[in-house]
């Protein structure tokens, strides 16, 4: 709340006809009749003392900038006077407005409030770029607070940078759009607000399920650096990861789409296709479905095939929940072995340029689905393979592999 002018620390100027002379004034430690602007150097508020040709000493306050008195009040006061209406005299009008607090940090949490008051009115008349102004005037006062942590300051980022997401997603910023809205779920999880934004914002990335897989490790704490929760670079750089994983999978699904309007061209010029026989070609045989629920024996048959020995299933899951948590029990490199030793590329050289794209935690899961695939193409084989020994390192793998290639090297026991 708004403090008596005789214990401020920190003025909030408003309303004045000079813009730069508007902003969060700083009481000066020396005296606290001198307030100096926070952000605009020159400016700055002060007891001023006069003496006349009589000898009489008048006393006023005065806001100058740059050596110019801007406005003033005579007054005896020893504190600035607030309710009071001030002159303008080297200012256009109108007069500014006054509002006195015990701490910086107050005034920076009102100036906050004020722009996403204005915010939410530019939202009502569609003036988006102007509500993007408020909110990029909003962060850079709160900027000043100097703080980072606490419910007053959580609570004001979160609302402003879901606020900031919204105006940028009206001017069609899909990528600062985004970024704003994930910045808001680090610094709050759980707030309802900053969730809509970033799943709008998200929406053109993929279907349902690929957006939810996006957006998992939003709010755990690291993508946003929470030491200076304001500087989004971090978010940028994982957001411009996020769109480069769409972007791949986008172009992967017409690769499907394109591949199988072939196989369907084959099958249909083909004379010798037995009609009864409802079996695909093995290039194009069908996976488990994304919405299909992988089951133990289906678990442990497909690990016992690829010779990889997983974790033990704690909970039936859907096939992409499986085949994500599959994918991160090993490291991409292992899965290159994993899958050599099937005989099988992990991507084609078409495809190369797309794997490489991916996050690791994406390629993981590429790697497990082009097991799947060349498992279900081998008719999902009953009898389990004897397990290789677990590697410990990927060189402990590249040895695995050459002695599995050269016979004369299996049973060495290398130290």
């Amino acid at each position: 709340g708004t403090s008596a002018a005789a214990d401020a620390v920190a003025l909030l100027v408003s309303s004045a006809g000079c813009e730069a002379a508007n902003g969060i004034y700083q009481a000066s430690p020396a005296a606290k009749v001198v307030f100096q602007h926070l952000s605009s150097a020159g400016f700055k508020i002060f007891r001023d003392e006069q003496v006349l040709p009589n000898g009489k000493v008048k006393h006023g306050w005065l806001l100058s900038g740059q050596g110019e008195p801007l406005y003033g009040l005579p007054s005896e006061s020893l504190s600035v006077p607030l309710a009071a209406a001030w002159r303008c005299y080297k200012a256009p009008a109108p007069a500014p407005r006054f509002r006195a607090f015990k701490a910086v940090a107050e005034a920076v949490y009102q100036v906050v409030d004020d722009a996403e008051v204005a915010t939410k009115e530019a939202f009502k008349a569609e003036e988006w770029e102007m509500a993007r102004q408020h909110c990029v005037a909003a962060l850079e006062a709160l900027s000043r607070a100097n703080q980072r942590f606490g419910e007053a300051f959580e609570v004001r980022a979160t609302r402003i940078f879901s606020l900031r997401s919204e105006a940028e997603l009206q001017m069609r910023n899909v990528a600062a759009a985004l970024t704003h809205a994930v910045a808001a779920l680090e610094i709050s999880p759980g707030d309802a607000m900053a969730k809509a934004a970033a799943l709008s914002a998200a929406k053109d990335l993929g279907d349902a399920k690929e957006v939810e897989e996006l957006l998992q490790a939003v709010g755990c704490g690291e993508i946003l650096d929470r030491c200076a929760p304001l500087s989004l670079r971090p978010v940028e750089r994982w957001v411009d990861e996020v769109f480069r994983v769409a972007a791949t999978r986008a172009a992967y699904r017409r690769r499907q789409e394109q591949l199988g309007s072939l196989a369907d061209d084959l099958l249909e010029e083909s004379d010798e296709v037995d009609e009864d026989q409802n079996e695909p070609p093995n290039f194009q045989v069908e996976a488990l479905r994304e919405n299909e629920e992988v089951t133990d024996a289906f678990h442990s048959g497909f690990t016992a095939w690829a010779g990889f020995r997983s974790e033990e299933m704690q909970e039936p899951l859907l096939f992409h929940e499986w085949s994500l948590w599959l994918g991160g029990q090993q490291s991409v490199m292992n899965w290159r072995f994993t899958a050599r030793r099937k005989g099988l590329k992990l991507a084609s050289d078409s495809e190369m340029e797309c794997f490489d794209q991916l996050s690791p935690r994406s390629q993981r899961r590429w790697a497990v689905e082009k097991l799947v695939a060349a498992y279900e193409a081998a008719g999902r084989p009953a009898q389990e393979l004897p397990y290789h020994k677990t590697p410990c390192c990927d060189a402990d793998l590249i040895l695995n592999q050459v002695s599995h290639n050269v016979p004369s090297l299996k049973g060495v026991k290398w130290r």
